[in-house]
């Protein structure tokens, strides 16, 4: 079995170097990286690392125009909302004691925690060839705005208003699908991951709703210090 014994992690200002010695480099940048992790690519090919990998959105190593020249190997994951977007997703007023949602509520949508991709990762370094042009789907759960709602009150225990504005270009993906239909990752691929056990999504409600509640307690003391 071939595992990587190293793995190199840098961010966006980062450079290679020339003394290497890692089997695997993992990029943390976003979109907004791009042309700087294309030089990395570069960077980390003529060093002979054996595995790069790239954090962008949307990259795939074959397209309409060809197959990518940085790409000779590759493994993709897709991925849902990662959990830390929930607050952006259904931001809560405290003070009113309402929840405003982007879209119409009803859409089931992919919720995946960050930590359980690095899970997944790692298990794919294990057995590089194994995952060779392969894509993986880490997916927690599937949930509908609503549905989320619904839970965010059996879990508070309470109540809460609730507010639905209509999505547009700001929120690209949330606007694409509310118009046109479709998932961010095909339905029938979650919630699952074929190599580790995920995280209950259950969980990340909890804590948000912990939070709200938290974040309440701060409302009132600050309207009785006053």
């Amino acid at each position: 079995m071939a595992r990587y014994r190293s793995v190199a992690v840098y961010g966006a200002t980062g450079r290679v170097g020339r003394e290497i010695n890692w089997d695997l480099s993992l990029r943390k940048a976003g979109i907004e990286g791009k042309d700087a992790q294309l030089e990395l690519i570069r960077q980390a090919s003529d060093a002979g690392v054996k595995r790069f990998i790239a954090s962008e959105y949307g990259v795939h190593p074959e397209t309409d125009l060809g197959r990518s020249e940085f790409f000779a190997r590759w493994t993709a994951i897709a991925s849902g909302f990662f959990d830390n977007m929930l607050p952006i997703l259904i931001s809560a007023n405290v003070q009113t004691s309402t929840l405003t949602l982007k879209g119409s509520g009803k859409t089931k949508y992919p919720f995946t925690v960050r930590h359980d991709i690095g899970r997944v990762l790692a298990e794919t370094f294990k057995e590089p060839e194994r995952y060779k042009d392969v894509w993986l789907t880490v997916v927690n759960a599937w949930y509908t705005f609503d549905e989320i709602v619904q839970r965010i009150e059996d879990l508070s225990g309470k109540k809460w208003a609730v507010e639905k504005v209509k999505t547009d270009a700001s929120t690209p993906i949330l606007h694409l699908v509310e118009q046109k239909g479709g998932d961010i990752v095909p339905y029938a691929s979650g919630p699952k991951s074929s190599l580790v056990d995920v995280e209950d999504f259950d969980v990340i409600l909890r804590r948000y709703v912990d939070e709200l509640a938290q974040w309440q307690k701060e409302v009132r003391l600050r309207f009785v210090c006053a």
